[in-house]
């Protein structure tokens, strides 16, 4: 009796191994100094720091890249494709975990979660935070509307989590909006998972996955990219419409990583 009931618990199919928050921070966090050696990110950093008159130092470039991985990963359309719809929650990510964490696998469900503007803003600012950059916050241009604000010494970076009131060209560091319409950007600090929330183990690893092979790119490509998901996943266009345009932009010269970034989305596709 004994041996066929461990008979029985050797046939029976395996639970899903499971991840936790803590181990996606770790893992995004382990990125910062590949995505850092990219030569896209670099170039683009040093606009940045033109741009509002910053001192580069070693300390801004490292908050750059880990904005940069939180913005392009949880933003509407981004690495993690989330989408874009009007939910009527609170300005806080509650939700988003919750749909991540019932995740089976990463192409299950696809969009992967659904938020609207203040909770994609909540989530950008939670996973930066959580990644060690301090001044991320949230702002009402509109009384309808949020988007996330990086304050960096006197400066105040805009950073649209969705498109809505841009155009598809607007990106981070916008100037869609004017940061300084609302008096104070507090830093967002409410703790919206716990670290030992559960992921599926392959779930946790393809949103890994996804930020080392598209990170390094250039932000134009990865806005390229981003407005070709969201058609996707909001049916705007279809696969073979969006593949052709990718393909389209891959058969330009292009840098390593940019190439890599689009090759990356290009995995997605038929999956999704």
């Amino acid at each position: 009796m004994a041996r066929l009931f461990a008979l029985f618990l050797v046939l029976l199919p395996s639970a899903a191994s499971a991840a936790s928050l803590d181990d996606l921070i770790d893992g995004l966090s382990a990125l910062v100094e590949p995505v850092g050696a990219s030569p896209a990110t670099r170039a683009d950093y040093e606009t940045f720091v033109a741009r509002h008159n910053l001192t580069a130092t070693d300390a801004l470039y490292d908050d750059f890249v880990k904005v940069k991985i939180a913005f392009e990963a949880t933003r509407a359309g981004g690495f993690w494709a989330v989408q874009w719809t009007v939910t009527n929650k609170e300005p806080q990510s509650d939700a988003v975990w919750d749909q991540w964490s019932r995740m089976r696998g990463p192409y299950d469900d696809w969009p992967t979660a659904l938020a609207e503007c203040d909770e994609l803003s909540a989530l950008f600012a939670f996973v930066g935070r959580r990644m060690g950059v301090d001044g991320l916050g949230l702002m009402w241009p509109t009384w309808n509307h949020t988007v996330a604000v990086w304050s960096v010494g006197k400066a105040r970076i805009v950073l649209p989590t969705s498109q809505v009131f841009l155009d598809a060209t607007e990106t981070f560091d916008t100037d869609g909006f004017d940061p300084w319409t609302q008096k104070t950007i507090y830093t967002y600090t409410r703790a919206d998972a716990d670290g030992s929330i559960e992921l599926n183990d392959d779930v946790c690893k393809w949103m890994i996955d996804r930020v080392r092979k598209q990170a390094p790119a250039s932000f134009t490509t990865l806005q390229l990219v981003r407005n070709l998901r969201e058609m996707r996943l909001a049916g705007l266009a279809s696969e073979r419409q969006v593949r052709w345009k990718a393909e389209e932009r891959l058969a330009t010269e292009l840098p390593t990583e940019d190439a890599e970034a689009i090759r990356a989305f290009l995995e997605e596709l038929g999956r999704g």
